[in-house]
C-alpha cells in the first residue's frame, strides 16, 4: 500500500506566502493602498513608459485585472491614462504628481518584510534558505518549461 501523500511542505509555503501578503497589506493600509496598487505604482515609477502588456506580465496579473487596478488608481488621482500618438486605440499609463509623492512617502515594504522573515536566523541560515528557495523556484520553472507553460526567469 502506498504511503499517504503529505502536503505539509506545500502548506507551509502557502502559509508563508499568505502571512507575508497580510503583513505587506498591513504595512500599506495606512497609505490607502492595496498590495497590487503599490506594485503597480512601483513599476510605473521604476520603469516609465512600460506597456500595459509588460506591466501585467511583471505583476503576474490578467489584463482585465490590470484595467481594474488602473481604474482604482486613476480614481484616487495617482495615475493617468495618456493617449498615444502612434495608436489612438491604446493608452499609456503614468504616475501623476500625487502618485509620485505618495510613493516617496511609503517606506518600501520589501526590506522590512525580509527582515521580519529572516529574524532569528543566522546569516548562514538565511543564505541557505535563499539558495534553496531559488533552487526550488528553478525546479518549478523548469517543470513549466517542460510542459510548454513558461520561461525560466529566476536567479541561478
Amino acid at each position: 500500500m502506498a504511503e499517504p501523500v503529505s502536503y505539509e511542505f506545500i502548506t507551509l509555503i502557502k502559509r508563508l506566502s499568505g502571512r507575508l501578503q497580510q503583513n505587506i497589506d498591513a504595512w500599506l493600509r495606512p497609505y490607502g493602498l492595496a498590495r497590487t496598487q503599490y506594485v503597480m505604482l512601483y513599476y510605473l515609477h521604476s520603469q516609465p513608459g512600460i506597456s500595459g502588456v509588460e506591466l501585467a506580465e511583471k505583476m503576474m496579473i490578467e489584463p482585465a485585472t490590470l484595467t481594474s487596478v488602473v481604474d482604482v488608481l486613476q480614481t484616487k488621482g495617482l495615475v493617468e491614462r495618456i493617449d498615444r500618438t502612434d495608436d489612438k486605440r491604446r493608452k499609456d499609463i503614468r504616475l501623476t504628481e500625487s502618485g509620485e509623492k505618495l510613493l516617496r512617502e511609503i517606506p518600501p515594504p520589501g526590506p522590512a518584510m525580509e527582515a521580519v522573515l529572516l529574524d532569528n536566523l543566522s546569516h548562514e541560515q538565511s543564505d541557505a534558505f535563499k539558495n534553496m528557495g531559488y533552487r526550488m523556484l528553478n525546479n518549478l520553472e523548469d517543470e513549466l518549461e517542460k510542459q510548454g507553460e513558461g520561461k525560466h526567469v529566476s536567479k541561478d
